[in-house]
C-alpha cells in the first residue's frame, strides 16, 4: 500500500498540506503537478516548476 499527500501554496514559500490517499498502484505508479488558479487562463499564463521533491520510504 502506497500513500501519497497533496501539499498547495499560493506564494510558493508556505505550503499547505492536503488530504493523503492510499492506493495499491505498485511499481508503475506515476505523479503530476496541476497549477490552477487563473480564470480564463490561456498560453500567457503558464506555470514553471522550479523545484520538486519526491521520495518513497523503504517498505518495512
Amino acid at each position: 500500500m502506497e500513500f501519497y499527500t497533496g501539499y498547495s501554496s499560493q506564494d510558493g514559500d508556505r505550503w499547505v498540506r492536503g488530504g493523503t490517499w492510499t492506493h495499491n498502484l505498485g511499481g508503475d505508479a506515476r505523479i503530476g503537478l496541476v497549477s490552477m488558479g487563473a480564470p480564463n487562463a490561456d498560453e500567457r499564463y503558464l506555470a514553471e516548476f522550479e523545484y520538486v521533491r519526491v521520495w518513497a520510504v523503504q517498505p518495512r
